[in-house]
């Protein structure tokens, strides 16, 4: 539709879209403690205010924006940034609808001249509870399709919703532990070489790829992984094997 088109990228959006960004910070005048730091896009020149000073976010009731509320917290040498009060829109321009009740979480992480954005979008029911143009979510289309408790349209759109939900993630689940149970995924994508950074390995796939340490097995490295031992012990290629140091 042609009002769609015009549409600000939201801050799920905007660092992966079509443009650079800038990153300034505010700075206190006293205690020199950065306040926030501060990121515009060079398309459309969206500015976004990451806050550090611990407050808290606003009422579910405060007004939305196309950036939301951010604030950030150091983890380590990661910048972690939780934002609430989105506008609803795409996780892609053209791709999955994205309610206004998301969280997105986001993670900074600078490897020398190279910055790492880690993008955690946290949708609640995002898919169910969009609202089309006629002004019903899909979960309330879907209740009535189904004719769940017709006398009682809401008590039927949440039980659709909390079906749907329970069922994806036992799906989802149960097929991450079929993989790992029957070990049926053995290839490895062999990640960037940062040796400042443990390598997440919980099968040992990566290690008998050739790939440096040091390895983390994670905290669900048992039962849960089809492992009830933990991690085993793996010896590394000869050869350096295909994520080894000498690899092209």
């Amino acid at each position: 539709m042609p009002e769609r088109q015009c549409e600000p990228h939201p801050a799920d959006y905007g660092p992966r879209g079509p443009a650079a960004l800038r990153i300034g910070s505010t700075v206190d005048a006293i205690s020199q403690d950065v306040i926030s730091w501060d990121i515009t896009l060079m398309w459309m020149l969206p500015h976004r205010t990451i806050y550090m000073d611990g407050r808290p976010h606003p009422s579910s009731n405060a007004q939305h924006s196309w950036q939301g509320f951010s604030t950030g917290v150091w983890e380590g040498d990661m910048l972690k940034v939780t934002t609430t009060h989105l506008k609803e829109g795409w996780v892609r321009r053209n791709g999955l609808p994205r309610s206004d009740k998301a969280t997105l979480v986001e993670y900074f992480i600078r490897n020398e001249n190279y910055l790492t954005l880690v993008t955690v979008v946290m949708v609640p029911a995002g898919v169910l509870c969009h609202r089309d143009d006629t002004g019903h979510t899909q979960a309330e289309k879907l209740a009535r399709r189904l004719r769940w408790f017709p006398t009682r349209p809401a008590l039927a759109t949440f039980v659709v919703m909390a079906v749907t939900l329970n069922l994806a993630y036992f799906v989802y689940g149960a097929g991450f532990a079929t993989i790992r149970a029957a070990k049926l995924a053995t290839a490895v994508a062999c990640p960037w070489p940062f040796p400042e950074a443990k390598v997440y390995d919980p099968n040992g796939f990566y290690e008998r790829e050739g790939q440096r340490g040091p390895y983390f097995e994670g905290h669900w490295n048992g039962w849960m992984s089809g492992q009830p031992s933990g991690r085993p012990d793996v010896t590394p290629p000869a050869d350096g094997g295909r994520c080894g140091a000498n690899r092209g």
